[in-house]
């Protein structure tokens, strides 16, 4: 008579030098793995970038000009001021948006402002970074934390992509209304890709920021006023104030040095400096590690590292300053 055997089982020990290798083999495809989605996210903030570029490109071949930078000063903007607009509603036709477009002009025509146009809240895909976890930022501050508020009744959803004013800050005292830059775009500005004497290959169209909530509570920085409101005018498209859609190469991608805006949330992302209504400036930013993405006037997109050469990479915001087009990525 034959006795059966005890069929073959783990021991606790093995069990566990099993579990152990699975979680050393999770943590070494953990970091590939996101790797690759960062490398994807990248790519596609890359996409989005040239897209909008060929846009503006394309505006220029249909207008003989290069779209406004925002219509107004850049000094505080009355309400009476209807528009508010930038460069982001004049390429809207030219970014598969054309209907988008004629919502804007109609409700305009109509004598409304543009920060309440309909459908101002839906977000366009081509002008966010999907590297930004901010993203789609569609609520404003005192309106959104309302009750009741919501997209609908905000001023609009922000947008990542923002335009070269040059290469110092957007209205210094000298010039409150921001009228006379040396970037491309500016209060009013006009200019034509002929009259970047620099070069088109030399001289930055475009490029990124990052994207803060507004929210109830935080650090708001507003020229040393408290308010219950945060609010941070940072890619704030549909209510254009005080340059919150362009940018300068006055100090490097992803900068310690705060931007200086009417309203901003201080963040470790995205710092604020004190603020007030002249001397403004937005600096490049992006979740990308080590650097931004930014477009030429030629069209070309580069990814700019942090460590980039600042007298090379400040020479590239302007457009007519004849300096030596140092390589500068």
């Amino acid at each position: 008579m034959h006795t059966r055997s005890a069929p073959a089982a783990f021991t606790l020990v093995e069990l566990l030098v099993v579990i152990a290798i699975i979680g050393v083999l999770v943590a070494m495809l953990l970091p590939a793995v996101q790797s690759a989605r960062e490398s994807a996210r990248r790519n596609q903030c890359m996409n989005n970038v040239r897209q909008v570029a060929l846009a503006m490109v394309m505006y220029e071949e249909a207008h003989d000009h290069l779209p406004f930078g925002q219509n107004g000063d850049l000094a505080v903007i009355p309400n009476s001021h209807k528009a508010k607009q930038n460069w982001f509603h004049q390429i809207l036709a030219h970014c598969e948006q054309s209907a988008l477009r004629q919502i804007l002009d109609e409700h305009l025509a109509a004598g409304g402002e543009s920060w309440w146009t309909p459908q101002r809240w839906q977000p366009i895909a081509t002008f966010m970074c999907p590297s930004d976890p901010a993203n789609p930022k569609q609520v404003t501050g005192g309106w959104s934390q309302s009750p009741g508020g919501s997209p609908e009744n905000s001023q609009g959803w922000h947008g990542n992509y923002v335009a070269c004013a040059g290469s110092d800050v957007f209205n210094p005292r000298e010039d409150r209304q921001g009228r006379d830059r040396n970037g491309i775009f500016y209060a009013d500005s006009d200019t034509r890709l002929a009259e970047i004497t620099d070069g088109t290959s030399n001289t930055l169209l475009l490029g990124e920021i990052v994207l803060v909530h507004d929210r109830a509570v935080g650090t708001q920085r507003s020229g040393g006023n408290t308010s219950s409101q945060k609010h941070d005018l940072r890619g704030r498209y549909w209510n254009t104030h005080q340059g919150n859609s362009l940018f300068s190469t006055l100090y490097p991608p992803n900068s310690s040095v705060g931007d200086r805006l009417t309203w901003c949330i201080e963040e470790v992302q995205a710092p604020c400096q004190q603020l007030g209504a002249d001397n403004l400036v937005i600096s490049l930013r992006s979740y990308h590690p080590g650097g931004v993405h930014a477009a030429r006037a030629d069209g070309s997109v580069h990814f700019i590292a942090d460590s980039v050469d600042l007298l090379a990479y400040n020479s590239s915001g302007s457009r007519n300053q004849a300096e030596n087009p140092t390589h500068f990525e």
